[in-house]
């Protein structure tokens, strides 16, 4: 996903499960069946994509989870680190 993929989506519907991972990462393969059937959540390959979506969350590590939503003031967003965090958020 593009910047300018993420914004065209936001437009529509501000709300929005980013899942950021590396498929070498030995954690993201960890959680891969965990995430695979998970059509709500719109993975970004940070291995191939285009680093601006990852800065636009600051996200500095994988696998990490960004869940944003639409809020009285605005967008927002939390971020859900690790595969600890992450599991058991989904879980």
């Amino acid at each position: 996903m593009t910047a300018k993929e993420l914004v065209e989506h936001l437009d529509r519907d501000p709300n929005i499960k980013l899942y950021f991972y590396n498929p070498e990462c030995k954690h993201c393969k960890e959680l891969a069946p965990v995430v695979k059937d998970m059509t709500d959540l719109v993975k970004v390959n940070t291995y191939n994509e285009d680093e601006e979506v990852s800065d636009m969350f600051e996200v500095e590590f994988v696998p990490t989870m960004a869940i944003v939503k639409e809020t009285a003031e605005g967008l927002d967003y939390d971020l859900y680190e690790g595969p600890d965090e992450i599991k058991e958020f989904l879980l």
